[in-house]
C-alpha cells in the first residue's frame, strides 16, 4: 500500500515551524507569546489613505512582474540616501511578496543542486530549508552573541562546492551587528570562491548598538563577488536587489529570479500604498 503522504524526499525533514508552533502552544495555554511579533500600534493613515484611494480609482492590475516602478524608484532613492549606494531602480531592484519568496527566489536562482550554502547559526527558520529545497547542502557555523566571528572557521567551511553565504545582520535571533572587518572578510572569501553573498537585512534599522553596513559597500579593493540583498519592511514585503559593486552579470541573475517569482504577483495598490508617505516610509523595506 502507497504512503498517504507523498511529498518529496527533500522535504522529509522539515518540521512544525518553531515560530507558530510557540504561538499555537501560547494561545492553547494563555501564555505571553514572545516568539512572534505583533505590532501594537495602528497603520499611519497616510498609508491607509492611499490604499483606499488605490481602490476607489480602480488601480487594480497586476503589477509589473518586477515590482512597480514607483516603488522601485522609492528603494533606489532610499538607498542612495542612507548609504551612498548607486542603484539602477530598472536593473538593480526586484520586489517579492515577502521575505520567504525573497530567500527562495535568490537560492533557487543561482544555487544548483549538489552545491553548498554557509549558514550562520543559531538563524531564521527558513534558511536551511531553503537550502535544502535547492537540493544543496546547508553548512552550518556558528555565530556568536558576542566577539567576533571565528573568520578561520568561516574560511573553512568554504569549498569548491560553496555557492553562496546566507548573511543576516542585524541577525536574528542573537541581536548581532557585524562590523565592517567581518564583512569585509565574507566578502573576501565570496570573491575567492566565487560565491555569492545573500544578506538578509529586516533589521537594518532596529538595533541597539554599533551600525548598520550593507555588505555591498564593504567589499574588499577590486572584488567582484557577487550580492544578493533581501531587506525587508515590517509588512514583510520585501526587495531583493543585486548590489552593482559585486554584479558585473546582474542582468542574467536578476533574470533567474524573475524566472521563480513569475508565480507571485500583487496588484499595485499596494505598491501605491506604501509608496504613499515618500521614500522615508519605504526605510525599512519596501
Amino acid at each position: 500500500m502507497r504512503p498517504t503522504t507523498r511529498t518529496a524526499r527533500r522535504t522529509h525533514g522539515f518540521t512544525e515551524s518553531v515560530i507558530r508552533g510557540m504561538t499555537r502552544l501560547a494561545n492553547e495555554h494563555g501564555a505571553i507569546n514572545l516568539a512572534q511579533g505583533f505590532p501594537n500600534f495602528p497603520c499611519p493613515d497616510v498609508l491607509k489613505d492611499a490604499a483606499a484611494r488605490a481602490i476607489r480609482d480602480d488601480v487594480n492590475q497586476y503589477a509589473i512582474t518586477w515590482g512597480a516602478a514607483r516603488l522601485r524608484n522609492a528603494l533606489a532613492a532610499k538607498y542612495q540616501d542612507w548609504y551612498g549606494m548607486a542603484v539602477d531602480p530598472m536593473t538593480q531592484v526586484t520586489v517579492t511578496c515577502g521575505a520567504t519568496e525573497a530567500m527562495a527566489a535568490s537560492l533557487l536562482g543561482i544555487v544548483n543542486p549538489g552545491d553548498e550554502v554557509v549558514v550562520f547559526e543559531p538563524f531564521y527558520e527558513n534558511y536551511g530549508p531553503d537550502a535544502i529545497l535547492c537540493d544543496a547542502k546547508p553548512v552550518f557555523v556558528p555565530m556568536p552573541a558576542e566577539g567576533p566571528i571565528d573568520l578561520d572557521r568561516l574560511a573553512k567551511a568554504f569549498s569548491a562546492k560553496t555557492r553562496a553565504i546566507i548573511v543576516c545582520t542585524p541577525n536574528n535571533p542573537t541581536g548581532r551587528v557585524l562590523s565592517r572587518t567581518e564583512l569585509s572578510a565574507i566578502a573576501e572569501l565570496c570573491q575567492r570562491h566565487d560565491a555569492f553573498a545573500v544578506t538578509d537585512e529586516i533589521y537594518e534599522h532596529i538595533y541597539y548598538e554599533g551600525e548598520h553596513i550593507p555588505i555591498a559597500t564593504a567589499s574588499p579593493a577590486g572584488a567582484s563577488a557577487r550580492s544578493s540583498r533581501l531587506p525587508m519592511s515590517p509588512t514583510r514585503s520585501a526587495r531583493c536587489t543585486t548590489s552593482s559593486p559585486w554584479a558585473p552579470q546582474r542582468r542574467c541573475r536578476r533574470r533567474s529570479r524573475w524566472e521563480w517569482k513569475r508565480w507571485a504577483t500583487i496588484t499595485t495598490k499596494g505598491w501605491r500604498a506604501i509608496t504613499a508617505g515618500g521614500v522615508t516610509s519605504c526605510a525599512t523595506g519596501s
